[in-house]
């Protein structure tokens, strides 16, 4: 499909709304002018019908236009190519399969319900997704050839009709007419003088017409039916003549020859035809109230108009005429001036509140597309971006697709000559956490090597969240979380707050490295006020403290114990803080410090409230101190119109849970994918999830680990998030029960107890990268090859850019993974 074709489509789809909200305005309008004149609604309807002329114009110009692509070779046959989703994933090696019969899913997509103390229902507040429109997008965009070729045959076929009127037009002007008399001459000069037209009009009766009609425009003609020459009285035949007359003055036929082009070229659209009636109509009551005006009499006029109801007919296209419109609602008009409007028929005001109600629905699913990347991809990757001005947490959005609109950034910093840099300030010995902007404040986590905080000596072994001033860099105020007493196994040295904050309006929630929820003021005590807890334990006196709201220890109250730190990232859902729990193994035994505490958790991001909390990886976790090495963090994302939390295991599993569900208390499971092969060794090549990443409808995550595990291999994924049960690549079973699935387990295959794999029939993945040969040389190198990755990938105008733990840069097609 051309470039040509794929705009004009768009620029037709796009048409179905605006004509509609426009028609919807000029019903408005037109309601609201009532009382006005006919004249002032006839200008107003001219003005929203020429809106509909500029909005495709409009929208023409505001479509991008896509560059053109390059052309690239095929690849030779050796190339491994993607593997489409509904195959078998060939790159995910898999034991010999059993010869038995492919089992459906066990009731694995309905999980039982969990219930906790729920909350008052509060309404989530919508994230920044683009769903519908991608939707809407992903249907329409196959058929954008289609209906653009059925568009042009429906303008030739239209354009048949203004030909055939200007055909008749032509022969009505020679064919079966005569002279009038010269009464009816004399009758047509005083009128035109009285209205002031100079031009030269001929009148002639005709055996053709059946009402009177106004024929061409540089020599117009006024042709009367021969009845009303022979039989009407001739107060009554120069009221008729000068409604004739007032549509020459008025150009009236230039502007019904410009309503039958729209109407052509707009044929499909019925608030075209409705609009275009309208201002026939309107022109119409413009004429009568002109005929009035000159003849000084109403009544002689409204007989005029009854006469012509008798000999109405329908008229040609290109012909202007005293019977458009409703001869009788012309007449009410004439006599009721206080109720000028009411002409418009009950039938037209259904129409109108049916456009209004189609408006916004229409608009509220489909107005984001107006300015969408138009590239030819199953789906659009533009997903959500931060603003300009800020990036309240990580990766910007509760999707966290890290892409933001700022452009033409520095490439080149100096900060010894202050080349491209604003501001700079020294914080602590190190800083594992990523910053975040709002509010015009800069949060970073690091330790109190500076000495911010007066309660400790620079030499005191600090965590702190520390707080700047956007635009000067001025220290504002700084949390101090003194080191956990059970040493590094829990609370590893130096560290200092790991995690990334997240910022919502004047609040700023993260957890701590003594496993604590903090909920502070992103003003700190700057404003002189106390938001919540007085002089809390892990804040410094005076200005320069944090000034904490609320506070939930998760070590004590849930029994969470991490490994060397406590580093998960928290995300906002509406009214829900959202966060996994950094609960992991023990290093000596490697198992589960406290099996019963959650793995997941939600609270009440005002009050602090637990509201749920699911322990589905348990036993399972295989981390060994990944709460102190991967900071990963939920996804929020409202998916085919269902609101989703995703939360990444230290069981290489990622989970997707209802939303809504959530808020009440309850647990519904959605879906789960498991991100490492069947057969991964447990301790080597077995990673965990990494955060999620939502664009529309699909879910990209890398396998990740401790950094000091990078140079092993690892795994990125697309996983259509529509789907429900197990969205796994394979199934685990057993001969012992060849055709029932194995629940999820730490070692998800042991062949010596008789463990096996299928591919799974249900499964999501879109595409997964392992490795490419991208030298074509057989073998895959150390640098074409994915490893472990604790990084988000980025998905943008079709790409997919992301890091791995050896420093390995990878960029892919977003739609196939190639």
């Amino acid at each position: 499909m051309s470039n040509f074709i794929e705009r004009l489509g768009w620029v037709l789809v796009h048409s179905l709304w605006q004509f509609a909200l426009l028609s919807a305005i000029a019903f408005v309008l037109q309601r609201a002018l009532r009382r006005a004149s006919s004249s002032a609604r006839y200008l107003v309807l001219l003005g929203m019908l020429a809106a509909i002329v500029a909005a495709p114009l409009v929208t023409w110009c505001v479509l991008p236009v896509e560059a053109p692509q390059p052309v690239v070779a095929a690849a030779p046959a050796s190339v491994p190519m993607p593997i489409p989703p509904a195959l078998p994933l060939e790159a995910i090696p898999t034991p010999t399969p059993v010869a038995s019969p492919p089992a459906p899913l066990a009731a694995a997509s309905v999980l039982p319900v969990v219930k906790a103390p729920p909350l008052p229902p509060t309404p989530l507040l919508e994230l920044p997704q683009t769903t519908w429109s991608e939707r809407i997008r992903e249907a329409v965009t196959p058929w954008l050839s289609t209906i653009v070729w059925g568009w042009s045959l429906g303008v030739l076929a239209f354009a048949l009709r203004p030909l055939m009127g200007w055909i008749t037009v032509r022969r009505l002007r020679t064919s079966g007419v005569s002279p009038v008399p010269e009464a009816v001459q004399a009758a047509l000069a005083a009128t035109a003088q009285r209205l002031g037209i100079t031009q030269a009009v001929r009148v002639l009766q005709s055996a053709v017409v059946q009402v009177p009609i106004v024929a061409g425009y540089f020599q117009p003609v006024i042709l009367l039916p021969v009845s009303i020459v022979t039989g009407m009285p001739a107060s009554q035949l120069e009221a008729i003549l000068a409604h004739e007359l007032a549509h020459i003055r008025r150009h009236d036929y230039l502007v019904n020859l410009a309503q039958t082009l729209v109407e052509t070229v707009f044929f499909y659209h019925p608030a075209v035809w409705w609009m275009s009636h309208q201002i026939r109509c309107e022109r119409e009551n413009c004429c009568d109230d002109i005929a009035v005006t000159a003849l000084g009499s109403r009544l002689d006029y409204s007989r005029a108009l009854l006469a012509l109801e008798e000999l109405r007919a329908t008229q040609t296209p290109l012909a202007v005429g005293a019977n458009g419109g409703s001869l009788l609602e012309r007449v009410r008009r004439l006599f009721h001036r206080e109720a000028d409007l009411d002409s418009i028929s009950s039938g037209s005001m259904a129409l109108g509140v049916v456009l209004v109600a189609g408006v916004l629905t229409i608009v509220a699913i489909a107005g984001g597309q107006l300015t969408a990347d138009q590239a030819d991809e199953e789906i659009s990757f533009a997903g959500p971006v931060a603003d300009q001005t800020s990036w309240p947490q990580l990766g910007g959005s509760a999707g966290h697709n890290p892409v933001s609109t700022v452009t033409n950034l520095p490439t080149q910093f100096d900060l010894a000559k202050k080349e491209n840099i604003r501001w700079s300030q020294p914080i602590g010995h190190f800083a594992f956490s990523s910053p975040v902007v709002a509010g015009g404040k800069v949060l970073i986590g690091t330790n109190n090597a500076i000495g911010h905080d007066p309660r400790f000596s620079p030499t005191d072994d600090v965590a702190c969240l520390m707080c700047f001033d956007e635009a000067t860099g001025a220290f504002l105020w700084q949390y101090s979380s003194p080191r956990m007493k059970a040493g590094r196994q829990q609370d590893w040295p130096i560290l200092g707050i790991c995690l990334v904050p997240v910022v919502e309006g004047d609040r700023v929630w993260f957890v701590t490295n003594r496993c604590e929820v903090v909920c502070l003021d992103l003003n700190g005590h700057r404003d002189n006020e106390d938001d919540g807890l007085p002089e809390p334990e892990a804040s410094a006196p005076g200005a320069e403290s944090a000034d904490v709201v609320w506070k939930y220890d998760l070590f004590s109250t849930l029994g969470v114990r991490p490994q060397k730190a406590a580093c998960v990232t928290p995300t906002i859902a509406g009214n829900l803080l959202l966060l996994n729990s950094p609960n992991d193994v023990d290093e000596p035994d490697q198992k589960l410090a406290t099996p019963g505490a959650p793995a997941f958790l939600a609270f009440d991001k005002t009050s602090g409230q637990l509201v749920w909390s699911d322990k589905t990886p348990n036993t399972n976790i295989h981390c060994d101190g990944c709460s102190g090495g991967v900071p990963i963090a939920p996804a929020a994302a409202l998916i085919d119109g269902t609101w989703q939390a995703i939360f990444a295991g230290y069981d290489g599993w990622l989970y997707a849970y209802d939303l809504e569900a959530i808020q009440r208390g309850e647990t519904q499971t959605l879906w789960k994918f498991d991100l490492n092969p069947k057969t991964a060794r447990l301790w080597y090549d077995r990673g965990i999830a990494n955060t999620p990443v939502v664009v529309g409808h699909r879910v990209y995550a890398a396998v990740g680990h401790n950094a000091d595990r990078g140079s092993e291999p690892g795994r990125l994924w697309c996983i259509d998030a529509t789907k429900r049960g197990d969205l796994s690549s394979d199934l685990v079973y057993n001969k012992s029960a060849p055709d029932v699935v194995i629940p999820h387990k730490q070692l998800a295959v042991e062949p010596v107890k008789g463990d096996f794999t299928r591919p799974n029939l249900n499964s999501g993945v879109v595409w997964v990268y392992i490795s490419d040969d991208l030298n074509q040389n057989g073998k895959i190198e150390h640098d074409e090859r994915m490893h472990l990755s604790n990084s988000l990938p980025v998905i943008h105008d079709g790409l997919l850019m992301t890091t791995d733990l050896n420093g390995i840069f990878h960029c892919l097609d977003a739609a196939t993974g190639k």
